[in-house]
């Protein structure tokens, strides 16, 4: 990494972690954590719930954390400079668009790291004395390292677009919000042959699905391979969307 984007991804850091935003934001995550895990012991329906089912919650809902957050943070990366009037000083600069563009994918993936890593304590909390507790967190942290890079690189893709920021916001809240219809609609609905299709097609769906398998019925590695390749697949289209857009401006 040249020392021009470490200096960019020192600048994205101090923003998040030594801000009064970032520790706010920090201090949100805690308290929905906390907040279901005083609802799991204290509620008397969600405490007969056994352990693995209460981790395959949690991680549900680090999972839509992550992908709120990088939706918002991506819609964020060029609208909002292009707004606070930032983006034209890193322009003058030898870094071209698609080092930014790059940069700013690499800090979601460190932003979705500490997300994690504040969340590891309630995983190991409402899940040690259930089943699949190792294996459903090594899940859920590529899954959410994937969710991360999908929604963070649409955030950016729209953000070259848009021509505000508020813009480029709206529009990802509606992409999450289409996203989460795995939480809106009911399971014979998506027992559907068309609501199959959109479960796969849908890595948000793909992610949580996994979980379950993987948390709540035990299920081997090679029976996630599907769900898995396709969200593989979505990952890597979706990083070169932005990309490609970027070096598209150049030219």
């Amino acid at each position: 990494m040249s020392p021009l984007l470490r200096t960019l991804m020192k600048k994205e850091m101090m923003e998040l972690f030594y801000s009064t935003r970032g520790l706010l934001f920090f201090l949100l995550i805690s308290v929905v954590l906390s907040a279901f895990s005083l609802m799991l012991v204290t509620n008397t329906e969600l405490s007969l719930l056994d352990n693995a089912q209460a981790l395959y919650m949690m991680s549900g809902i680090v999972l839509v954390l992550t992908m709120l957050i990088a939706a918002v943070y991506g819609s964020d990366a060029i609208a909002g400079e292009r707004e606070r009037r930032t983006l034209s000083v890193l322009l003058v600069t030898p870094l071209d668009l698609q080092s930014i563009v790059r940069a700013k994918l690499c800090f979601v993936l460190l932003l979705y790291v500490a997300i994690y890593l504040v969340g590891l304590p309630y995983f190991i909390a409402v899940g040690s004395s259930g089943q699949n507790l190792f294996e459903g967190l090594i899940y859920l942290f590529f899954l959410g390292v994937m969710l991360s890079l999908i929604f963070s690189a649409v955030g950016i893709y729209v953000s070259l677009s848009a021509t505000s920021y508020k813009a480029a916001q709206t529009i990802m809240l509606v992409v999450v919000l289409f996203s989460a219809s795995p939480l809106l609609l009911s399971a014979s609905l998506r027992q559907s042959t068309l609501g199959r299709v959109a479960d796969y097609i849908n890595p948000f769906a793909d992610a949580v699905n996994t979980l379950d398998a993987v948390i709540i019925d035990s299920e081997p590695f090679s029976q996630q391979l599907v769900r898995l390749g396709i969200l593989a697949a979505i990952t890597l289209l979706a990083v070169i969307l932005p990309l490609y857009r970027a070096k598209k401006e150049l030219s």
